[in-house]
């Protein structure tokens, strides 16, 4: 009797919260429409498909007709559905409480949408530590796909990786699918012939063998010639009927073949990401320093025996590498501490949303290009954050700065704790203050010195006669100091500096006084509340 391989194929599609529409519109058109016509025709075909709940929602809306086909596929059985995280985020970098929301969160709307809850995951960048276990199987997931490089960096060899293994943490299980490097370097860049005949030569390794491939949907279409070549040229529509045509492969679902076959056996995979990643992460001059110790492996021909030795980082890198990731990274966990705290009634689907769209992942990190560096990706999650501050109930007080038009404060956020370093106080209307550390001792004393350019502060924003650093007032620094108490509680006194400059009446000065003190009862009012960081 011949053997078989099974062929697992999943395409994984997501555009980040923020892009532009058009960008979005244009991957629709060269990837995402052209794929599911694609595969629509071959319903003999089975695969699996991940898309992001953001673009999901947004392909559902603006292009029903063509997603529409996706559906048809999932009802008619050819077509299996992957969850996961509903707005991308990197699970391991949020709290359990948000991995568990995030995952339900999706597969709700896949409920919704295409009539089905996922027992698969897909992680973003496939980033795997351990401690997302619990959430994963608690949210209902039953298995995940990550490189076959993780399984490799346990001692695993390429031999070994034929089907699934599985895994535990804290009492929960999860079986682990290992994405073939082999074939994500194929399709669909090798020929289709080729790419089938390499697929059959699988079915040599013995019975239940699986080939496993999982990888983005952009590089059929989107990525530079390869509209031309997958579409225009016919690579998916031959790659399709050269599989069906060939009596070595069959195609089946992931949680098909899971039923139909045993596990491996128990791996632990160690925290890591796919190779490449794992080199990004690093510091510039280190990177240098990994890559030069990988051409030396090529070159000496030993680099696919050792890579999985070759480790650089990890994904959380870019946390610590750039203070503009780990600022909004910290800002997001407040806010989920906030909402958390919040009583039940006040937790809306509103300010849930907000901040599952600013765990998104691709504005903290970055590849080859993108990410961190593309502002409208930041700004999105920044007006997130910003939005889900203003709308939490309670944090909102009449004033008498407010009735003065002081612009209410949203948070403050350090940025670098130590002398010369800085904080940043931000406002509605866009009003944002910088102030510099002039001294801090952790625990006992911060003393910031507050410069402001009025010429930043529009009118529309603050009248002339409040506008801090401007004709009339002029702020020098502010004191925050700690002393223990007797109870064992601490005493925080927030003290402030500043100069008035007015023609106005010797009552002008009772006024500033009580504007300041004002302003400084709301920012210990942000401290209580978790604004402050």
């Amino acid at each position: 009797m011949t053997n078989t391989v099974s062929l697992l194929l999943g395409v994984h599609a997501h555009q980040p919260a923020g892009n532009f529409p058009e960008v979005v519109d244009k991957a629709h058109q060269l990837s995402y429409k052209p794929f599911l016509e694609t595969l629509h025709r071959y319903p003999e075909f089975r695969f699996a498909a991940h898309f992001s709940g953001w673009l999901l929602q947004y392909l559902f809306d603006r292009f029903p007709q063509d997603m529409r086909l996706l559906r048809e596929m999932v009802e008619r059985g050819q077509a299996e559905v992957f969850g996961g995280g509903d707005m991308e985020p990197v699970l391991a970098s949020i709290p359990t409480r948000d991995r568990i929301g995030q995952i339900r969160a999706l597969s709700d709307r896949l409920e919704r949408l295409v009539g089905v809850r996922p027992k698969g995951a897909w992680l973003t960048e496939r980033v795997w530590e351990s401690t997302v276990v619990p959430a994963l199987a608690d949210a209902g997931i039953r298995y995940v796909t990550v490189d076959d490089y993780h399984f490799m960096c346990t001692g695993k060899t390429v031999e070994q990786l034929s089907g699934f293994y599985s895994t535990e943490e804290d009492g929960r299980e999860l079986e682990l699918f290992p994405i073939s490097e082999a074939l994500r370097y194929r399709i669909p860049f090798s020929p289709a012939n080729e790419t089938v005949a390499f697929v059959e030569g699988l079915a040599t390794s013995g019975p239940g063998t699986a080939a496993i491939y999982f990888d983005d949907i952009e590089k059929f279409g989107i990525w530079p010639e390869t509209y031309e070549w997958v579409y225009e040229k016919g690579w998916l529509r031959q790659f399709i009927e050269g599989v069906l045509a060939s009596s070595s492969i069959c195609t089946l679902h992931f949680d098909q073949y899971r039923s139909a076959n045993s596990t491996q056996g128990v791996v632990y995979l160690p925290t890591t990401s796919y190779i490449e990643m794992n080199e990004w992460t690093l510091p510039a001059p280190r990177a240098h320093v990994y890559a030069d110790l990988v051409k030396q492996e090529r070159d000496h021909g030993h680099y696919d025996r050792d890579k999985a030795f070759l480790r650089g980082g990890i994904w959380r890198n870019f946390l610590s590498r750039y203070g503009e990731s780990n600022w909004m990274h910290k800002r997001m966990l407040q806010m989920s501490a906030r909402l958390d705290a919040l009583p039940e009634a006040q937790r809306s689907p509103a300010l849930r949303d907000l901040l599952y769209i600013a765990q998104a992942n691709d504005a903290y990190w970055h590849g080859l290009f993108g990410g961190l560096y593309l502002p409208h990706l930041r700004r999105a999650v920044w007006n997130a954050l910003i939005e889900n501050s203003r709308s939490h109930t309670g944090t909102r007080r009449n004033t008498l700065s407010g009735m003065m038009g002081f612009p209410h404060h949203l948070n403050t956020t350090m940025r670098t704790p130590s002398v010369g370093g800085s904080r940043v106080a931000t406002y509605e209307k866009g009003l944002e203050f910088v102030e510099t550390i002039k001294k801090i001792e952790p625990g006992r004393l911060l003393i910031l010195e507050i410069t402001t350019d009025p010429s930043k502060i529009s009118r529309a924003i603050m009248d002339e006669h409040i506008v801090i650093g401007g004709d009339h007032i002029k702020m020098q620094e502010d004191e925050y100091r700690l002393e223990p108490l007797s109870n064992g509680g601490t005493r925080l006194t927030l003290s402030s500096r500043f100069v008035i400059n007015t023609p106005f009446n010797w009552y002008a000065g009772i006024w500033a006084r009580l504007l300041m003190s004002d302003i400084l009862k709301e920012e210990l009012h942000s401290l209580e509340h978790g604004l402050t960081l």
